[in-house]
């Protein structure tokens, strides 16, 4: 969430893409999220929404690095740039998977309380936003980018210890 308005800033600066892409990345990312939902419930249903967290999270995490892919390829990068608008449509379904993940997990008496600490957490990256702008300005977009690939990592491996509440009675 607090990379999006720099991967517009990485086609306009580095790519050299007009403004007047702005519509089409947002209609990509509408598509993106779009794709990514048709096989997320039915993933969810049969197999679990852990499953679908990893899955969706890996693909949240790549997207920076494509980005920096894309934008060191500037003969065809910059036709493919929408491609990571794309991915960043990966980010409601993941919001989605870990809302219905936490009511899952949570006991029924307690799932706002579960609901609402999940949404404290997902704000923080929100609210850590200008770091990542001071970080571009200081370190490049590589830097910054990479630095959350590398959190995006560290969550994701997190996520590979969660368990399957449709499966609880083998834990």
């Amino acid at each position: 969430m607090s990379l999006f308005p720099h991967y517009q800033a990485i086609g306009h600066e580095r790519l050299h893409l007009d403004r007047t892409h702005l519509v089409t990345w947002l209609i990509v990312q509408n598509i993106g999220t779009a794709i990514f939902s048709i096989p997320a419930g039915p993933i969810a249903d049969r197999v679990g929404n852990r499953l679908v967290v990893q899955l969706t999270m890996f693909g949240i995490l790549a997207t920076p690095l494509v980005a920096l892919f894309l934008m060191y390829q500037p003969d065809w990068g910059r036709d493919w740039f929408y491609a990571v608008f794309g991915m960043v449509g990966l980010t409601p379904v993941v919001i989605k998977t870990l809302n219905n993940y936490t009511l899952e997990i949570a006991p029924e008496n307690r799932e706002a309380r579960y609901l609402g600490t999940l949404n404290l957490c997902l704000a923080t990256p929100i609210m850590a936003s200008p770091l990542v702008g001071w970080m571009i300005g200081r370190f490049g977009f590589e830097g910054a980018f990479i630095a959350v690939a590398v959190l995006l990592f560290m969550g994701w491996l997190f996520s590979l210890g969660l368990i399957e509440p449709r499966r609880r009675a083998e834990h």
